[in-house]
């Protein structure tokens, strides 16, 4: 049987009283490491590369994982002092599965120290990277993040060659250089020393999502370090405000998300509307993905999109339409426009080809015309206004649902608009008494 992953957590010795022993744990790693919820139908080894200085373990653990039989496609570092939330791993499991085009998936976990700043990097020798916000999927920035919380497709090491002892992958650096400048000192750590190579060798970038969080425990003191809230990641983090520092016309309005919005930024009255979107370089509020919103539960008043969700498989469906009723706030409405096959088919049926462009939109996605990547602009599924109304009744759970297409109104044309509201929790929860 295939082996998915192959988790190790690298156990240092240190002094004790009695003499050298491994590095205590503490009772939250134990029960954060226990708690880990796992993908589905996968299977799994541990790796044990313990009592080695971290760099030697490291590759150690690379080694062990490149031998065993089968090779696990992935190798799973979480360091003995990150407290991982549940999902961790299931999110960095995910993101792999959407992104074959990366190799490294990062969580993020902060420094022990004050301010505790967050371990990803973007260029060596500038700092910790600030610009992002909570629940953000940065793809093209990071250069460096540190072992801690990371999912490694194990190909990575193939290409990079494992096997070289006088060139390891995990290398420790403290070294003195004597010139004519005087003496300069050279150190690094053994993850940074890696992903400098990564991305020398490759050109590639880390996959990082910031809603897989992390405490940094000092496991002598038991303090735990994280995200400073004064900090612009949480700050940016729009949901996650208690809206004093708002004016009081804008802590009024409801809140809307629209998905996949690219570039634009759409309006609706009463609402203060945020965007989502795939590409950083469109500037959205959130850079997400649809099918893994990271976003609490009930937190918008709306949530809608334009000619979005039909970028996404069939099989994707029902998972989109559970994560977007899951942040529907209870008596919330859902406003979704999708291209309508059945005017696609109408049109093809009756021989009007005049308008074939606009057919083959419909049928296939504007694609490469748009300026957008072809993965962007690709249609990979077709509504109906019967399946719309299955997806947002059946799925999703609403209720008043409203399928809007071209024979209520032929100024809609391809367009067809899907609209709904989530059961309010008095709906939900309020019995029917019978007065006999």
């Amino acid at each position: 049987m295939k082996t998915a992953i192959a988790f190790c957590t690298p156990m240092p010795k240190v002094k004790g009283p009695a003499g050298i022993r491994y590095e205590p744990i503490t009772v939250e790693f134990l029960r954060a490491k226990s708690g880990l919820s796992m993908p589905t139908g996968f299977s799994s080894i541990d790796i044990r590369a313990d009592g080695m200085e971290v760099g030697v373990a490291r590759n150690k653990a690379v080694e062990v994982t490149m031998r065993h039989e089968p090779r696990p496609e992935f190798l799973f570092f979480l360091d003995y002092d990150v407290l991982p939330a549940w999902d961790a791993v299931t999110k960095l499991f995910y993101r792999a599965r959407c992104f074959p085009q990366y190799d490294i998936f990062a969580g993020v976990y902060c420094a022990k120290g004050q301010p505790a700043e967050p371990l990803i990097y973007t260029e060596p020798g500038l700092g910790c990277y600030w610009d992002w916000t909570v629940g953000d999927l940065i793809l093209d920035k990071i250069t460096g993040c540190h072992m801690g919380l990371t999912l490694i497709r194990t190909s990575l090491f193939e290409k990079m060659g494992w096997e070289d002892p006088d060139n390891p992958l995990f290398k420790t650096v403290s070294e003195l250089e004597v010139n004519s400048s005087g003496i300069c000192r050279h150190t690094g750590t053994e993850d940074l020393y890696f992903c400098k190579r990564f991305h020398a060798e490759t050109g590639g970038f880390i996959c990082v999502d910031t809603s897989v969080l992390a405490g940094h425990i000092n496991n002598s003191t038991g303090q735990v370090f994280g995200l400073p809230n004064d900090s612009p990641p949480v700050k940016r983090a729009t949901w996650m405000r208690t809206g004093k520092e708002e004016p009081e016309e804008v802590k009024e309005l409801k809140h809307a998300l629209d998905l996949g919005a690219g570039a634009r930024h759409r309006e609706w009255p009463g609402y203060k509307t945020f965007t989502t979107d795939i590409r950083a370089d469109v500037e959205p509020d959130f850079v997400m993905d649809t099918r893994w919103l990271n976003l609490p539960d009930e937190s918008y008043d709306m949530v809608a999109s334009s000619h979005h969700l039909e970028h996404f498989g069939r099989y994707e469906q029902v998972k989109l339409w559970q994560e977007m009723a899951r942040i529907l706030k209870p008596g919330g409405t859902m406003e979704h426009i999708v291209p309508n096959l059945r005017w696609a088919g109408w049109k093809l049926a009756n021989g009007e080809d005049d308008d074939m462009t606009a057919i083959l939109d419909v049928l296939y996605g504007a694609q490469e015309d748009l300026d957008m990547p072809r993965e962007c602009n690709t249609h990979y599924m077709g509504y109906t206004p019967e399946l719309a109304r299955e997806l947002a009744e059946s799925v999703a759970g609403l209720i008043d649902v409203e399928i809007t297409g071209y024979t209520d109104d032929p100024e809609l044309g391809f367009n067809l608009v899907i609209r709904g509201t989530k059961t309010s929790r008095e709906e939900e929860t309020c019995p029917v008494i019978k007065v006999e």
